[in-house]
């Protein structure tokens, strides 16, 4: 038994974007043959995360292929998985993660497994599900293994499960792996226009997350907190650069509830979600769309004119949108996802722009 300071995420896709907290919260983990007792007899989900692949754009592997691969030596092992979630699509947004939270909850998920491939291997870890949006509680005790393959971390993985000899049950475990395919961020309605009332009424700036402080971390792990609230700070001031022309009223604010929106009198909200165009456009409820090709931006050209930027639909892109907390719609505007957070709000305020102007 070794105790180690863990980061759990993909540390690359990380530092592409900065748009949103990471995976998980930073943890202090302590690594063992740690099988949870109740892995054979109650639910369990798994987390998979892919590299992306660096091409023409960063795009998304095909995570649900691998998941199949996956779920294979899980099903034989007799674990119940009734859930397989993409950590891009997890870790998307602040919006996107409470859903899953309480998706996870509301299922009654009792363990958690992350499936992380990475350009040199395979990464597995097993651990039980603390309830809350951190998913994993500091010092908390893991199972977790890496090889060059899958094939070897499973078998790994298999063995220390027959080892632990914990009592099976009678599950229908499916014998394919399951999906949330209808996830969506929006309660209400998808809006294609932008809200005429942010001429009249402050709209709040949602800031890219810090990492919050974690009790009785490492001297390693408070270094690794503070060098990613460093690079987040860094993002928040350009933020505030790219929206200091902005004209209407606006505040900068951390995230905050629904609750604690309405306290301080913000009906809307600016946002972004950064994931695969096809995840971002169900997230968002855009309409399913028949091109093979990809997902057509419009990219403003002011005063009034637009171009066009077409991405392939794996493509990892940035889009902004605006939410309005009390009818619980979220207006999207025009398609302008794009590569860069940055480039991903030029567009989206530039369209909205553009639309004001028009007199609407």
């Amino acid at each position: 038994m070794r105790r180690i300071s863990f980061l759990f995420l993909f540390v690359a896709h990380c530092f592409l974007s900065v748009a949103q907290t990471p995976i998980y919260e930073f943890r202090d983990l302590e690594e063992g043959n740690f099988i949870p007792s109740d892995l054979n007899s109650t639910r369990s989900a798994v987390f998979i995360s892919m590299p992306p692949k660096n091409g023409s754009y960063y795009t998304e592997d095909d995570w649900k292929a691998f998941s199949g691969q996956v779920h294979n030596y899980l099903y034989k092992m007799g674990i119940d998985v009734i859930i397989y979630i993409n950590s891009n699509d997890f870790s998307s947004g602040n919006s996107s993660r409470n859903f899953y939270q309480t998706t996870l909850t509301r299922r009654k998920i009792k363990n958690l497994i992350f499936v992380t491939k990475t350009k040199t291997g395979v990464e597995l870890l097993c651990t039980m599900y603390n309830g809350r949006p951190s998913l994993i509680g500091n010092n908390q005790k893991v199972y977790k293994r890496k090889a060059t393959g899958l094939h070897r971390v499973m078998i790994d993985f298999g063995r220390e499960v027959k080892r632990a000899e914990n009592p099976m049950q009678s599950f229908l475990i499916p014998d394919k792996p399951t999906f949330l395919d209808a996830l969506s961020i929006v309660e209400k309605s998808n809006l294609k226009n932008y809200p005429g009332q942010i001429r009249r009424n402050k709209m709040a700036i949602e800031k890219f997350s810090k990492i919050p402080n974690v009790e009785n971390a490492s001297p390693e792990l408070v270094s690794r907190i503070n060098s990613y609230n460093q690079q987040v700070e860094v993002k928040n001031q350009e933020l505030e650069q790219l929206l200091k022309d902005f004209p209407y009223e606006i505040e900068f604010i951390d995230y905050m509830s629904d609750e604690d929106l309405l306290r301080r009198r913000f009906q809307f909200v600016l946002r972004n979600i950064y994931s695969s165009g096809e995840s971002i456009r169900s997230m968002l409820k855009y309409e399913p769309s028949s091109s093979e090709a990809g997902y057509v931006s419009v990219i403003p050209i002011m005063p009034d004119n637009t171009n066009i930027k077409t991405f392939p639909k794996n493509a990892l892109l940035h889009k902004f949108y605006i939410r309005q907390n009390i009818a619980k719609n979220v207006y999207v505007g025009e398609w302008d996802a794009d590569e860069s957070w940055q480039q991903a709000l030029t567009n989206f305020i530039g369209n909205m722009t553009q639309f004001f102007n028009k007199g609407n």
